[in-house]
């Protein structure tokens, strides 16, 4: 009856229904006792100085009153000591929480293929499992329930185990764990439990979530790897009794399932943090099909130049047998075929292309489709190209004749984009073909590639010369440092006030054979020409930063304000990235800076295909162009072509009716297509530039432009990836693999009903503490305010105020 009643007072002043229901288990503490203490010691003697005073400066108060004026003093200043000193209640409690059971559910493009025929017993037992299973003498009802299941898309299957499993299996799982459900997209998410009533006695479980509101643009990829690694996050503080994943086990973006399993066994001390218990969702025979898997082109030619168009085929179950491939461009001709006799596994054709007509070039890889084939909407991809006729007149300097330079030298003259003169300042070249000395000689070229030049021989009236040329005349300069001279011997000097980075004259940054350096490439320069390999920003950092490592690199210490990031290098002792990679603005030009000369490195196994890729798009963004003179209006997009989900940069120049330069705070673009919008830019670099960053939801062609020049406009295709479908099988290694390193196994469909028996419910104790302060309620309030209009009364009612 007692704790009832404080209970009750305590919940009417203020306190917590946790800490008022247990308050007979609830220890009453100070916050700061120190203070409770001095204050308890100084107290009597404030009493005796408030009464003291009040007798000296109020001799006309009756002593009742003078002894009321006293009491009420002493009591605010005790309350105030009170309050100072902080009084609460603490209640601790061991708390038993039922483990964690994670239901991952793939939702993602590639569970809209058909499951496929399944083996007879499998079947039999998937359609019990799905709600659909015949009378087990019924032969004919069994074969129409597994071929109905094989026309079934694997997410419908799923859906349909699912809700069949919704009061038993599931409800058996949410009564004995805390069961959590996860979507598996590109962007993995978790969803609202279903059950949120199934706790009321009598009550039963709601129906499993529905995957309809999953957008397009998140289900086209599936990042299992980032899926696990959210629901292990999230049931860090909880015991994990299993995670359930139903797919088909393709991961095609995002970390490596396997690996994501690893990092967190590592991270727990080497003990897997709870097992996987993988269900594959698919036939286990891949499908007969033929595919395009990969399309790899530069974006950018030149007029009658002959460029390499590189496809990926990818086949199952066709050994033998003989297809065409068809190179197709923009109006679906035919340009170029190929007969190719299949095997299983990847096959590259490459196809010679070029074209006499400059613009945009739309091409397309096909393989013809075959009559048995399972899936037909990945037997092409396709590309575009822009073609330009002009030709970029290119010097090369360079202090000697390093292994980058040979390949670039080759790369540059094969190239019929470039006019390259090459100097070697070491050599005889220097004497019959000396560097330009003015400005007018280094303005005769779009495009300077400076190497690891001795300062003796670029001196400082050309430096100042070459910083003129590009800063006044637009022209593009790469610098690509090497080990003696670039950057320590410029610190200080003309050329180094365009250099996109700090340096100093600290020795480049070296690594060892045992550790060597990685490039890592940045969000931002995924979606730079220079390493756009695909549509997919994502895709093209994951591989530009595999890429081979190597074991030099010039130390910048740091990018300057207006530069652009593209590319950083991790090195031994550093603890942040240092700049690798980075592009900026300077004045009508732009300077590149490319902080390694063993870019060569990266033509281990497959030649010049990324090597010049990278260098050839490198050359031609910094060039200087014409149509993007800094005396006019323009607007430029990058990527042209991209994914949904994947950022688009937006760069633009304008100038008012005089050509100088419009400056400020900001701009506003309109993107109009099935992603519009407006889009923000912020100024950078120099007087009349802007930029921004938008990310198109939808696949479709997409136009930008300025709201201030409407006549300022600028494209970008969005096309729906077919990735998800490129590789249609059930990837049961992946799946395997994860039940392997994670010490759990790979489960069935048909055993559905058998996981609540495959899983211990040992309760996880934790500490629960519950605090609540005495301090800060409505009555402490009440007294302060009473005992404050008492002091006023009493003053009042003897004359003193």
């Amino acid at each position: 009856m007692m704790s009832s009643l404080a209970a009750w007072l305590l919940r009417l002043a203020g306190v917590g229904h946790e800490m008022a229901s247990r308050i007979d288990r609830a220890d009453f503490r100070w916050s700061r006792p120190g203070v409770l203490a001095i204050g308890i010691l100084l107290l009597p003697f404030a009493a005796w100085w408030i009464a003291r005073r009040h007798r000296e400066r109020m001799p006309w108060l009756s002593p009742r009153q003078r002894l009321a004026l006293d009491v009420c003093r002493t009591a605010v200043l005790g309350l105030l000591v009170l309050v100072l000193a902080g009084p609460m209640l603490r209640l601790e409690e061991q708390v038993r929480q039922p483990p964690v059971v994670a239901l991952l559910v793939d939702v993602s493009d590639s569970m809209s293929l058909p499951v496929g025929p399944l083996p007879p017993a499998a079947a039999a037992a998937v359609a019990s499992a799905a709600g659909l299973g015949p009378a087990a003498d019924d032969d004919a009802a069994r074969d129409d329930a597994a071929a109905t299941i094989a026309r079934l898309s694997r997410s419908d299957l799923v859906a349909k185990v699912l809700a069949a499993q919704a009061d038993t299996t599931l409800r058996q799982l949410h009564e004995r764990f805390a069961l959590r459900w996860y979507e598996i997209a590109r962007r993995p998410r978790r969803l609202p439990d279903p059950w949120q009533d199934a706790a009321r006695p009598g009550a039963s479980p709601g129906p499993p979530p529905s995957h309809d509101d999953t957008s397009a643009t998140e289900t086209f990829d599936t990042a299992i790897g980032a899926a696990i690694e959210m629901t292990l996050d999230d049931a860090a503080d909880r015991g994990l009794a299993a995670v359930v994943l139903l797919s088909d086990g393709r991961s095609t973006t995002g970390i490596d399932p396997v690996e994501a399993v690893r990092r967190a066994t590592e991270a727990a001390g080497g003990t897997p943090r709870g097992p996987i218990l993988a269900i594959p969702i698919g036939s286990p025979d891949p499908p007969v099909d033929v595919a395009v898997t990969d399309l790899l082109a530069p974006p950018e030619a030149t007029v009658d130049d002959t460029i390499t168009v590189v496809a990926t085929i990818q086949s199952t179950g066709f050994v033998g047998r003989h297809v065409t491939v068809e190179l197709r461009d923009s109006s679906g001709t035919v340009v170029a075929s190929q007969p190719v006799t299949l095997r299983n596994g990847r096959q590259r054709v490459a196809f010679p292309w070029g074209s006499g007509r400059p613009g945009t070039h739309v091409l397309s890889v096909a393989v013809l489709a075959e009559e048995d084939e399972a899936i037909r909407d990945n037997n092409a991809l396709e590309t575009s190209i822009d073609v330009s006729d002009r030709r970029l007149k290119t010097l090369v300097v360079d202090g000697a004749p390093r292994w980058d330079l040979r390949f670039l030298d080759h790369a540059l003259r094969r190239d019929a984009a470039f006019a390259p003169d090459v100097i070697l300042t070491s050599s005889e070249s220097a004497r019959t073909s000396p560097l330009p000395a003015d400005v007018a000689a280094w303005a005769a070229f779009d495009l300077v590639l400076l190497g690891d030049v001795p300062v003796s021989v670029l001196d400082a009236q050309r430096q100042r010369s070459l910083v003129e040329a590009v800063t006044r005349h637009g022209v593009g300069l790469v610098l690509q440092p090497g080990g003696d001279h670039l950057p320590r011997d410029y610190v200080g000097a003309p050329l180094a006030e365009i250099f996109p980075v700090h340096v100093d004259d600290e020795p480049s940054l070296s690594a060892p054979d045992f550790k060597p350096l990685k490039m890592l490439v940045t969000a931002r320069g995924a979606m730079h020409p220079a390493f756009a390999l695909s549509g997919d920003a994502s895709r093209n950092r994951r591989q530009w930063s595999d890429m081979p490592p190597f074991f030099l690199a010039a130390n910048a210490t740091a990018p300057k304000p207006a530069a652009t990031v593209l590319a950083e290098v991790q090195a031994p002792g550093i603890r942040e990235p240092r700049p690798l990679v980075v592009e900026a603005p300077a004045g009508s030009g732009r300077v590149l800076w490319i902080g390694t000369d063993e870019t060569f490195r990266w033509r281990r196994d497959v030649g010049d295909q990324l090597f010049w890729r990278f260098w050839g798009q490198s050359l031609r963004s910094a060039a200087r162009r014409p149509d993007r003179s800094a005396d006019a209006s323009w607007l430029a997009v990058s990527p042209a072509r991209c994914e949904p989900g994947s950022p688009v940069l937006v760069h633009a120049n304008l100038v008012d009716d005089e050509h100088k330069p419009v400056a400020v705070a900001s701009q506003v673009a309109t993107v109009t297509g099935p992603s519009g919008g407006q889009l923000k830019l912020v100024p950078g670099g120099r007087p009349g530039v802007y930029s921004g960053v938008f990310v198109p939801e939808s696949a479709g062609r997409h136009s930008v432009a300025l709201a201030a020049a409407p006549q300022v406009t600028g494209e970008v295709i969005v096309v729906q990836p077919v990735r998800e479908h490129a590789q249609p099988g059930v990837d049961r290694e992946t799946l395997e693999a994860l039940a392997d390193v994670s010490g759990g196994s790979v489960v069935e469909l048909g055993d559905f009903a058998s996981l609540p028996h495959r899983l211990a419910a040992s309760a996880v104790e934790t500490r629960a503490t519950f605090e609540d302060d005495l301090w800060d309620t409505w009555p402490v309030l009440v007294l302060l305010v009473g005992l404050f209009c008492a002091d006023v009364g009493i003053r009042r009612l003897s004359g003193s105020s």
